[in-house]
């Protein structure tokens, strides 16, 4: 019951979202991301339609529906790396290779996935591998945000919440899932419910944050001098080596 209460609620400011950035057209700035939030709302709500006619599709599809999703939200990411870095020339080669990296490892988890012979239906082999893609995205997005903070990158209102909402749903969600593999069966009920209400939270910020279009300020010039620095480009090298080193650790655990 709790959970249908999460989901109609999470459902419905997803509605909101979507209505509220065609009204505030804001959706011609970020179609990734709406597109992706369309995407999450159409997935949710097919599996419990599907699960109100037969009971047994929503554990069966759950985790198929839940591993979707998860590579569809990746178009946040492409948000953030599409808007404020692109306005700084030589950035775009920081961003260039972070999505690069986003699609190569997306395609990675996701052939892997399908070689394993009815993984949906093994709970355990399901959550390593979000757990898995949690920390890389994690990885990611604290490069970004690293990024961002040593360049001076000033981002707008809209980015801000798109960024943090979906952090806190990353960062809870490989909190969850790491206490779940460790704990194993003796995995309470109040671990499962902090994913699901993070989602609502991120959704939340998602709802003020969006609600009307706040273009991202002026370059600042100070960040000039920054960019014809000569060792600019082996600082950026050395962001995206630490990005891969992270996500192999990751991928080898």
């Amino acid at each position: 019951m709790l959970s249908l209460i999460v989901w109609c609620c999470c459902s419905l400011l997803e509605v909101l979202i979507l209505f509220r950035g065609f009204r505030a057209k804001t959706v011609t700035k970020y179609p990734l991301f709406y597109v992706q939030l369309a995407l999450v709302l159409f997935v949710g709500f097919s599996i419990y339609a599907a699960s109100v006619l037969d009971p047994a599709w929503y554990g069966r599809w759950y985790w198929a529906g839940q591993l979707l999703t998860m590579f569809v939200a990746c178009g946040i990411i492409l948000e953030i790396l599409r808007h404020p870095l692109s306005q700084y020339p030589f950035l775009k080669t920081f961003a260039k290779t972070a999505r690069l990296v986003l699609f190569a490892v997306v395609f990675c988890f996701a052939t892997v996935y399908l070689m394993i012979p009815g993984a949906w239906r093994v709970e355990t082999t399901n959550i390593l591998f979000e757990r898995d893609f949690r920390a890389f995205q994690a990885i990611l997005l604290l490069t970004i945000l690293a990024g961002i903070f040593f360049y001076r990158v000033p981002i707008g209102r809209n980015l801000k919440g798109m960024f943090l909402g979906y952090g806190v749903y990353v960062a809870a969600s490989l909190i969850v899932l790491s206490v779940r593999l460790y704990e194993g069966p003796a995995f309470g009920s109040r671990w499962y419910f902090l994913q699901p209400f993070s989602y609502i939270i991120a959704v939340v910020i998602w709802t003020f944050s969006l609600w009307t279009y706040h273009p991202d300020p002026t370059p600042l010039w100070g960040i000039q001098p920054v960019l014809h620095d000569p060792s600019f480009r082996s600082k950026s090298n050395k962001m995206m080596i630490g990005t891969w080193s992270g996500v192999s650790k990751v991928v080898s655990t």
